[in-house]
């Protein structure tokens, strides 16, 4: 998992109330400690008392356990870093937006509503959604009480260039969020796998199965792991190729943020780091593609293959 999407994901963890520990998010993200230690760091940056004003929120560290406490104001701060990243997402509908900005700005004093106001006017201004139209608030909500009580539903979902929709039986399991979009995570009885799909895709109208479906334990992959093993909602199977290595001649910073899990080696004599990572390779073929000559792929030999493959018919298309 990036390792800003990481720390906005333990920010909002804390800010909904619970209580973290850096032993349970290791494993959650597939991370090291020292890793998560270091966004605790940054995250308490967010929250430290400043010009000899109490923040609103203050970060607790007692007995391993890290939680948030808040007052009934928010920081303009804290509020203009979560409407940056909604605006940058491009994920509510105009309404929402404004709705969600009119929230979040009553917590908070009239001249900070004010500043805040300012600092986004230009972004809502030239604020295009996504072209699906839909409300997010009306997708995730029938979803939450069938994902809480692992509840077995029936629904339709239209896939991207098709014309008709398929009705989809199975038990939901999580819902998460990438790039611009929210997905679904359900576990689909007729195939027994897991897969991923976008939430605005499905029809508003969820049903009840007619009948029990049983999730077999050892299929359940937590959405933390998934994360920290993924690069985009890529549905891993069994048979997932699992760690791949390259050569990079660009920076270690950005190896470091885009693969948590990295582990990095550099000879004297190179001018390029040798990478190996724990993600599923075929997550990574998007973003592989898009370092262009700054990367070469090297382990194992059917992942270079398929690379070759990939930038072999790409080149065709330039003939």
């Amino acid at each position: 998992m990036i390792g800003q999407n990481r720390i906005l994901d333990v920010l909002l963890k804390l800010i909904k109330g619970e209580r973290l520990t850096v032993k349970q998010l290791a494993a959650e993200y597939d991370c090291s400690e020292k890793t998560l230690q270091r966004d605790f760091q940054k995250i308490r940056l967010l929250f430290a008392p400043q010009d000899n004003n109490k923040n609103n929120f203050t970060l607790h560290h007692d007995k391993n356990v890290y939680y948030l406490e808040q007052s009934n104001q928010l920081d303009q701060t804290d509020i203009l870093i979560l409407l940056k990243i909604v605006i940058s997402s491009r994920s509510l509908r105009n309404d929402e937006l404004i709705s969600l900005i009119e929230t979040l700005t009553n917590y908070t004093t009239p001249e900070s509503k004010k500043l805040i106001e300012k600092s986004i006017k230009s972004e809502l201004t030239y604020y295009q959604p996504l072209l699906h139209g839909k409300s997010v608030t009306e997708l995730i909500k029938p979803w939450i009480a069938a994902i809480e009580k692992q509840q077995a539903i029936t629904a339709t979902y239209k896939a991207a260039g098709k014309t008709k929709e398929k009705e989809l039986t199975g038990i939901p399991l999580a819902i998460m969020f990438n790039g611009s979009y929210f997905y679904l995570r359900i576990y689909l009885e007729y195939s027994e796998k897991i897969k991923n799909f976008r939430l605005d895709r499905f029809n508003s109208n969820i049903l009840s199965a007619n009948h029990n479906v049983t999730f077999p334990q050892n299929k359940k992959l937590e959405p933390g792991l998934v994360r920290a093993r993924s690069l985009n909602m890529f549905t891993p199977q069994p048979d997932s190729l699992l760690g791949f290595s390259f050569n990079y001649w660009g920076s270690e910073e950005h190896i470091r943020d885009t693969f948590s899990n990295a582990v990095i080696t550099k000879e004297a004599t190179d001018d390029f780091i040798q990478v190996e990572v724990q993600y599923y390779a075929e997550s990574a073929v998007p973003w592989i593609l898009s370092q262009g000559s700054l990367i070469q792929v090297t382990k194992p030999i059917s992942f270079v293959n398929k690379i070759k493959a990939i930038i072999s018919r790409t080149n065709q298309r330039y003939q």
